[in-house]
C-alpha cells in the first residue's frame, strides 16, 4: 500500500524523508489495534471506472485513527514531493495495472475469479520507505528503511 508517492528524489531528499519518518514514528502511536489493521474487502477500478488505471482491492471502511495519522504524515512529507498530492490517502492494494496508452479498451474477463483474494487484513503498525526503479533497467523496488510506530 502506498502512503504517498514522492516522485523522483535525490539522495539528500531521501535522507530528509527518512529523518522525517523516523521522528514521526517516534512521536506518534497508532491509537488501538483496530487502527493498525485495514481490511481490504472490495474490488474496484482506481482511481475510478472512467479513468481506470488499475484494478485494486479497497477497504469498505478506513479506521479513523489511521486516517488521522496518515493525513498528518502526508502533510509533513509534502515538502519532499515532486508533484503535490492534493487528495487524501485512499488505501488500496493493486491487483493489476491497465496499459496506460488506452485504459478504455480493457475490461475484466468473466473467467477471472478474484473471490479468493479478499478479504486481506493489513497491519499498518510498520511500513517501509521504498525506492522504485520502475522505468529503469532494474524494474524493481528497494527497501531503504522500515519504520515502526511506537506502541500506544
Amino acid at each position: 500500500m502506498t502512503w504517498l508517492f514522492l516522485g523522483d528524489c535525490d539522495s539528500s531528499a531521501e535522507h530528509g524523508v527518512s529523518d522525517t519518518l523516523s521522528q514521526f514514528t517516534q512521536e506518534n502511536a497508532l491509537i488501538s489495534r483496530e487502527d493498525a489493521t485495514i481490511t481490504f474487502d472490495q474490488f474496484d477500478f482506481f482511481p475510478n471506472r472512467a479513468k481506470r488505471s488499475l484494478m485494486a482491492l479497497l477497504p469498505n471502511t478506513v479506521p479513523n485513527g489511521f486516517s488521522t495519522l496518515a493525513k498528518s504524515l502526508r502533510k509533513q512529507l509534502l515538502k519532499f514531493c515532486q508533484k503535490k498530492e492534493s487528495e487524501e490517502l485512499r488505501p488500496h492494494l493493486t491487483i493489476f495495472r491497465f496499459d496506460r496508452t488506452d485504459h478504455r479498451k480493457y475490461s475484466l474477463p468473466r473467467a477471472i475469479d478474484l473471490s479468493g483474494l479478499a478479504p486481506i487484513d493489513l497491519d499498518v503498525s510498520s511500513f517501509s520507505l521504498i525506492h522504485s526503479h520502475h522505468g529503469s533497467s532494474q524494474e524493481d523496488y528497494q527497501i531503504l528503511k522500515t519504520y515502526n510506530f511506537k506502541k500506544s
